[in-house]
């Protein structure tokens, strides 16, 4: 409290100073400008609030650099927010303006800015020509320490698209430009990009010479939580080389660190790692020992991939020591956690083994849907016929039009249970319906824990029932808090609240949906334990296919969101930086730092703990 009252009383003097010079409002707004930046990934709001007042003043005194600021900030926060094309316009406009006023480091921000928007929308093209105009501005600038942060993030783009060559090239030009000046920083993200790259291409002697330079620049600049993972990256490289020897020596540097720091993801890890020597060199009982202490580091962090690694190497090491039937339990372990695991390769498994009863499901509403068209020919023709034959045939036409129209209120029904009501009208009306993109929503997705290993133990009958028990529970607290179930992928549930209709609390509902979902599962005693996962931002919607058509959503949004899931833990909701920005003062939640998802990096995850 006493340094907010000075930074406070600071900043009046600096107010009454500057009164006195003519510059009040300019102050006004860098302070503005100064909270709003600090506040982005606590309070976005109040962020977003602070950056439209800094706009607003700036405008009213015609002061550009404030303008530009505050687009900057403005558009930065649209961006998190999944708001692509308005974030765009915005900072193309701050950009032309810091442009305008030779603001060229400035402007190498806005460039940057711009590239994550370009590859957020797919145009990939337009992310390298922004990235390419940030180098530029920053020679402009005579920036180098910019210009090293740029070159790396050109790497990492040029990876993220296969494009090897300028990868490569990307990171070298990161690397001389941090040696020529000593950015000893830069030396260490350049070599990490480079070893990374090298380490997948298998290309390992090269990988081992940039990783023993990330270990020197990580020493040197105390990069703690770098220096550990580097150790372990040394140690898979001399492993891949059959250097047992130091691969141990390195593992157990690595462990010893994580321990002292308190690293428990890195720890799991380490741990896991250091048991595939032990396998392969045929000492089964310090891999199994290694592997007991892993796993529930790994459990407690929610690291699944590491968690069926353990599960798989457990399985391995306890056959090679003859343990047959833990082995056996262990590769049912690792087997159920795979399974759980939403990636592409269980989409595809999933969706070949959906259910007899989801399947005769969907058949039955798509074959009573043709009825309708059916219905439609046989009511035309039986108006046609009655108009010749009125009164021979008036009982008749009679009750077939009261047949046709329940047949047809009970199609219309079977058409709303399949698709929004928006859509299905779009369909009745036109016959088609067209794919559209929805900037503002947030994907729920719901996974069963172990539901291979619990789903072998009943009989198909049972876990039918099982199943349409739970997911009918769904449906009506998904209906109750106003989301759009999308569709089932076995034991997975996908439902999407913000659209068809734009909903401006949309993420608040999904979490309370979440929440009921959970408690419903605590109170049903059911076989099952749920994981959920949430994220917000756009998604593309539309009709799939003409026959047994479905509706559905795409987009990275659908990714991440299934990323958070699979990072979840049983009877946990997992949420994305974007979820926990739009609710942070709605509900209570746990930060759990930065995870690492697959295909996505590490990410901001919080758990939610409840209701504010």
């Amino acid at each position: 409290m006493k340094l907010i009252i000075l930074s406070f009383s600071l900043f009046h003097v600096q107010l009454i100073r500057a009164q006195e010079n003519g510059q009040t409002d300019t102050l006004k707004i860098k302070e503005l400008l100064s909270t709003s930046t600090k506040l982005q990934r606590t309070n976005q709001d109040s962020s977003y609030a602070l950056a439209q007042d800094a706009y607003k003043l700036s405008e009213q005194i015609h002061f550009e650099k404030g303008i530009g600021g505050a687009l900057i900030r403005i558009g930065s926060i649209l961006y998190t927010n999944g708001r692509l094309d308005t974030s765009l316009q915005i900072i193309q406009r701050a950009l032309a303006i810091r442009v305008k006023l030779n603001d060229f480091k400035g402007a190498s921000g806005a460039c940057i800015l711009l590239s994550y928007i370009y590859d957020s929308k797919g145009k990939r093209d337009s992310a390298f020509y922004s990235l390419y105009e940030a180098l530029r501005f920053n020679k402009a600038a005579k920036d180098s320490v910019n210009m090293v942060q740029t070159y790396v993030m050109l790497g990492n783009l040029s990876n993220e698209y296969g494009e090897n060559q300028k990868a490569v090239e990307s990171y070298e030009n990161a690397a001389k430009l941090s040696i020529a000046m000593n950015y000893l920083e830069g030396v260490l993200l350049a070599s990490d990009g480079l070893a990374n790259y090298y380490f997948k291409t298998n290309n390992f002697k090269k990988a081992l010479s940039y990783y023993l330079i990330c270990d020197s620049a990580a020493k040197a600049t105390g990069d703690i939580i770098s220096y550990s993972q580097n150790l372990n990256n040394l140690a898979l490289c001399y492993q891949n080389l059959n250097d047992n020897a130091r691969a141990i020596i390195y593992f157990k540097q690595g462990i010893e660190n994580c321990i002292r720091e308190g690293l428990n993801d890195e720890l799991s890890r380490g741990y896991s790692n250091l048991s595939e020597v032990y396998i392969k060199l045929k000492k089964p009982d310090s891999a199994i020992y290694l592997l007991n202490l892993a796993l529930p580091l790994s459990r407690s962090v929610g690291i699944l991939n590491t968690t069926a690694e353990c599960y798989e190497r457990l399985a391995r090491a306890h056959a090679l020591k003859g343990s047959y039937f833990e082995a056996y339990s262990n590769q049912v372990s690792f087997s159920a956690l795979s399974d759980s695991l939403i990636n592409n390769e269980k989409v595809k498994k999933i969706a070949e083994m959906q259910t007899k009863y989801e399947t005769e499901k969907k058949e039955s509403e798509i074959v009573l849907l043709n009825v309708q068209n059916k219905t439609k020919l046989v009511e035309r023709n039986f108006f046609i016929a009655g108009t010749i034959l009125f009164l021979l045939l008036a009982g008749a036409i009679f009750m077939g039009l009261v047949k046709t129209r329940k047949e047809k209120r009970k199609t219309e029904a079977l058409l709303l249970n399949i698709l929004p009501s928006e859509v299905a009208n779009e369909l009745k009306r036109t016959g088609a319906s067209e794919a559209k993109q929805y900037n503002h929503v947030t994907v729920l997705f719901t996974d069963f824990v172990n539901f291979t290993g619990i789903s072998e133990q009943m009989s198909p009958t049972e876990l039918v029932k099982e199943i349409n028990r739970n997911f009918t529970a769904f449906d009506a607290i998904i209906e109750k808090h106003g989301l759009e179930k999308i569709k089932t992928i076995g034991d997975a549930y996908l439902a999407v609240c913000g659209l068809p209709n734009e909903t401006r609390n949309h993420a608040e509902k999904v979490i309370n949906a979440a929440l009921e979902l959970q408690q419903y599962m605590d109170k049903s005693n059911g076989k099952f334990q749920l994981r959920i996962g949430i994220h917000s931002g756009a998604v593309v919607a539309g009709i799939v296919g003409v026959k047994k058509f479905a509706y559905d959503i795409w987009g990275d949004t659908v990714n991440t969101a299934s990323r958070m899931e699979s990072s979840s833990s049983a009877g946990k909701i997992n949420v994305s930086e974007a979820t926990y920005q739009l609710t942070s003062d709605k509900f209570i939640f746990t930060s759990r730092g930065k995870i690492e998802a697959k295909h996505k990096g590490f990410i901001d995850m919080y758990f939610v703990d409840g209701i504010r």
